[in-house]
């Protein structure tokens, strides 16, 4: 699995980005045990710190609110009352090259 997606063709001006990471914390087997769920049904998955997902958008246009937990991202009616940064543990974020 790359460590990176392929940056965006310098050309392509108006191209979207969109990157949703596994939250990375030291000592939290629960981040560690869903990558490896995802694996084992051959879904490519890599565990992120904050700042690692947030440089895969360096050079692009990111909207607010930038990279934030997904239930976090314009949230609406549909997002379960309680729901906590610590269930969802995923990072999300979506950028434009301009």
């Amino acid at each position: 699995m790359r460590d990176r997606p392929p940056t965006l063709r310098p050309d392509t001006p108006g191209s979207d980005r969109l990157d949703a990471d596994l939250r990375y914390r030291r000592r939290r087997p629960r981040p560690r045990r869903c990558a490896d769920s995802y694996r084992q049904r051959a879904i490519t998955a890599r565990l992120r710190s904050r700042a690692e997902a947030e440089s895969l958008f360096t050079g692009l246009e990111l909207p607010d609110p930038g990279v934030v937990f997904v239930h976090r991202w314009r949230p609406d009616a549909d997002v379960p009352a309680g729901l906590t940064d610590a269930a969802v543990n995923i990072y999300g974020g979506l950028a434009r090259k301009v």
